[in-house]
C-alpha cells in the first residue's frame, strides 16, 4: 500500500451480488485485507514486486492549452489519477515544433505548444513513464485562481534519472589521465594501415548495418584490422539499461562514440552503424578523434523503400502506435550538414556502395594529416599489407 508502505493480503472481494473470487479492470467491488490498514482516497495498491517511481520532481511532456502562457516558478494544482498536489513548472527544455518535430528554445508555452519540462510537486507522487501506463504516466495541470486546466501531460521518468543521462561532465573525480601504453602511431605502423572512425547514420531500413558489415568484411580480406559496432548489438549489453527518449539516445551515442574511440588508439578501423537521429551527438564523437579520422556517411532511401523493407517490423509497429519516440515517423532525424559521403541505397548497389566507402578512406588517408605530424600516408595503407 502506497504511501504507507505496509504490505497485505486480499482477504475477500464482495459485491452486491455476492463474494467473487478475482476482479478485473472496470469492476466495482468492496476489497476486505488481512491486515488493519489505513487506506483513503488516492492511496495506491501495487504488487510488491511491480512498485512505481516516488518522488516530488520529474519529467514531461505538456501541451499547453490556455491562452496564458505557461510561467516558471508559478503555482498550479496537479491532478494525477484520484490525488491532486501544488505544483509548479521548475524548467522548460524545449518546445517541439509540430511542423519539423525539430526542439526549439523558448522561454514559456504558449497557447497549443508542446514542450518538454520539469516539474516540482508539493508531496511526493507515485507515477510511472507514459510509456509503461498511460493512467499513472498522465496528468493535468489547473490554474488555481479559475480552476481551468491549462495544461495536459505525459511523465517521462524522475528528474534525477533524466539528468544523469545527460551529456556533460564525462570525468570522473579523483582520477588522473595515464596516456596509452602503447602509442597509436606504433600500432599503426605494425597493423600497414591508419586507424580512422566510419560512422553511418540515417533511418531504420536504409541499410546501415548491411554496407557496415560488406565494408568490414572487404577490409578484414586485406589484412586491415577492424571492429563493428552496431546499434542493436550495443543494446545488448552496453545500453541496454538505455531507452528511446532524446536523452537516452544521447546517452547511447555518447557511450558508442567512447567504444569507437577506445578501438580507434587500437589502430583500428572502426565501423559504426547508428541511428543517430541527433546532429550534435555525432559532431560530438567527432570531436573524440584528430581531425581527418572520422568519415560520416549518411546512408538514405525513399520512405516507401524504407517500410517495404522494414527489416524488424518497426514503421508497421509505429504507424499502429505500438511503438513511442520512433525516428521518422514520431521522432526527429537531423541529417548531417556535409557529411563525407552520402549513399541512396535506393539508386546504389551494396558493392557499389562499398567501393565508394573504401574509396572515400583512400582518399582521406592520402590528403588528411594531423596537426604535429608531418608528411602523408599513402592510400596503400587502407590495404593489405602487400600493397594490394
Amino acid at each position: 500500500m502506497l504511501p504507507s508502505g505496509m504490505t497485505t493480503r486480499v482477504k475477500s472481494i464482495e459485491t452486491f451480488d455476492g463474494p467473487l473470487t478475482e476482479a478485473v479492470d472496470g469492476d466495482a467491488v468492496v476489497m476486505t485485507l488481512t491486515d488493519e490498514i489505513d487506506i483513503s482516497r488516492g492511496d495506491m495498491i501495487v504488487r510488491p514486486r511491480n512498485l512505481p517511481s516516488s518522488g516530488t520532481r520529474f519529467e514531461a511532456y505538456v501541451c499547453w492549452m490556455h491562452s496564458e502562457p505557461m510561467a516558471v516558478d508559478r503555482p498550479y494544482v496537479l491532478m494525477h489519477t484520484t490525488r491532486q498536489a501544488q505544483a509548479r513548472v521548475t524548467r522548460i527544455d524545449y518546445r517541439v515544433d509540430v511542423d519539423t518535430l525539430h526542439r526549439e528554445s523558448v522561454p514559456a508555452l504558449e497557447l497549443n505548444d508542446i514542450g518538454r519540462v520539469e516539474i516540482a510537486t508539493g508531496q511526493p507522487l507515485f507515477y510511472d513513464s507514459y510509456r509503461v501506463n498511460s493512467v499513472t504516466g498522465s496528468f493535468i495541470l489547473i490554474d488555481p485562481h479559475t480552476n481551468v486546466t491549462v495544461g495536459a501531460g505525459m511523465i517521462r521518468g524522475d528528474a534525477r534519472t533524466v539528468d544523469s543521462l545527460k551529456p556533460g561532465t564525462t570525468v570522473s573525480t579523483d582520477v588522473v589521465w595515464q596516456g596509452w601504453n602503447i602509442p597509436r602511431e606504433e600500432r599503426e605502423a605494425r597493423h600497414g594501415h591508419r586507424g580512422g572512425v566510419v560512422w553511418l547514420t540515417g533511418l531504420s531500413g536504409a541499410g546501415k548495418t548491411t554496407i557496415a558489415r560488406a565494408v568490414e568484411r572487404r577490409l578484414f580480406e586485406r589484412g586491415c584490422r577492424t571492429m563493428l559496432l552496431d546499434g542493436d548489438n550495443l543494446r545488448h549489453g552496453l545500453c541496454g539499461d538505455l531507452g528511446f527518449s532524446p536523452d537516452a539516445r544521447a546517452e547511447n551515442i555518447r557511450r558508442a562514440g567512447e567504444v569507437a574511440r577506445l578501438f580507434f588508439e587500437q589502430g583500428s578501423l572502426v565501423l559504426c552503424a547508428f541511428v543517430s537521429p541527433y546532429r550534435k551527438d555525432r559532431d560530438r564523437v567527432r570531436e573524440l578523434l584528430p581531425q581527418g579520422r572520422f568519415v560520416e556517411i549518411l546512408v538514405q532511401a525513399s520512405p516507401d523503400t524504407l517500410k517495404a523493407r522494414d527489416p524488424k517490423g518497426l514503421y508497421a509497429r509505429a504507424g499502429a502506435g505500438q511503438i513511442a519516440q520512433f525516428t521518422g515517423m514520431s521522432a526527429p532525424y537531423e541529417a548531417p550538414a556535409a557529411p563525407e559521403l552520402t549513399l541512396d541505397t535506393d539508386s546504389i548497389e551494396i558493392d557499389a556502395a562499398v567501393d565508394r566507402v573504401i574509396g572515400a578512406l583512400e582518399a582521406l588517408a592520402c590528403s588528411a594529416s594531423e596537426p604535429g605530424r608531418a608528411g602523408r600516408i599513402q592510400s596503400r595503407r587502407w590495404h593489405d599489407r602487400s600493397g594490394g
